[in-house]
């Protein structure tokens, strides 16, 4: 019985508190509904005011607001244009401060304001055909730049081409026969060598009496050392004298020639004439 009794009391407590649990889940649901139906009007009245502002700005309903939101990217660009004009307005208004300043007060008519106008025109049209103008010397100057270096290098070449030219005109002066060139003083040369040879021979031939120089310009000397290393000139010889120098001339010419032919052998030299004129001393050489 007494457990009965605790068991009905246990249940009693239960109850009460069940009962305390429901009221205050009953008030806190009430509250919530309270705040929610509060929640409900707040935003109708809130929908109510955005379709107002809605239809002031022109749009039919919330959608169509939605539909004209504007992106991030076109909202910088945005930006940037309200910046450009924002300077342009700053630059603008800074030229209406000193052109007020340049008037001091000054009121400027209609007639004056379309004369300026029409003189700006004016002078941008100058301006224009001045740039234009420019823009045309700007390419004939190059054009001109263009021509000097062309100028500059056809100068050098043409230096090159007058060196050379002068250079050959030298050579061929002097490898025209005559008049003292390449041809003169080859011959120049092989006389004295010929001459400085024969000399040697023609020593041998008279027992040292006579020799020969060459003198230049075709003239070849004898030289008398019997009297003191005179000179004299080949026409006063007598004919032995003579014949004896045309001798070692003759065999000193055909040494050269066998010398400057690679050793080409003259086998026979024929003297038809001459002997004659030796006397008996010199015709035993």
């Amino acid at each position: 019985m007494r457990d009965l009794e605790t068991t009905m009391q246990s249940a009693r407590e239960k109850a009460a508190i069940t009962r305390t649990t429901s009221t205050e889940k009953n008030a806190q649901y009430e509250s919530t509904q309270t705040k929610l139906t509060a929640l409900e009007e707040r935003a109708s009245t809130l929908r109510d005011a955005a379709l107002k502002a809605a239809a002031a700005a022109g749009f039919d309903n919330l959608e169509a607001l939605d539909r004209a939101q504007l992106t991030a990217k076109e909202m910088a660009t945005i930006r940037d244009r309200i910046k450009v004009y924002d300077a342009e307005r700053e630059r603008l208004q800074r030229r209406i401060t000193e052109i007020e300043a340049l008037l001091k007060g000054a009121q400027v008519s209609e007639e004056q304001l379309r004369q300026h106008e029409s003189a700006a025109v004016h002078a941008e049209q100058r301006a224009s055909a001045i740039a234009e103008n420019v823009g045309g010397l700007r390419v004939q100057i190059q054009q001109l730049a263009e021509r000097i270096e062309r100028a500059k290098a056809l100068k050098t070449e043409l230096r090159t081409f007058r060196d050379q030219f002068n250079l050959y005109r030298r050579l061929a002066e002097d490898l025209r026969a005559g008049g003292g060139g390449f041809q003169s003083f080859m011959l120049e040369e092989a006389l004295t060598e010929i001459a400085a040879a024969a000399s040697e021979r023609l020593l041998r031939l008279t027992n040292n009496r006579y020799a020969l120089r060459y003198a230049g310009e075709g003239t070849i000397l004898v030289v008398d050392n019997d009297n003191a290393g005179q000179e004299r000139g080949t026409d006063t010889l007598s004919g032995g004298e003579t014949f004896l120098t045309s001798l070692a001339l003759a065999l000193e010419l055909s040494e050269q020639v066998r010398r400057r032919h690679y050793g080409v052998s003259l086998d026979s030299l024929f003297i038809d004439e001459g002997f004659s004129t030796l006397d008996s001393g010199s015709g035993s050489i």
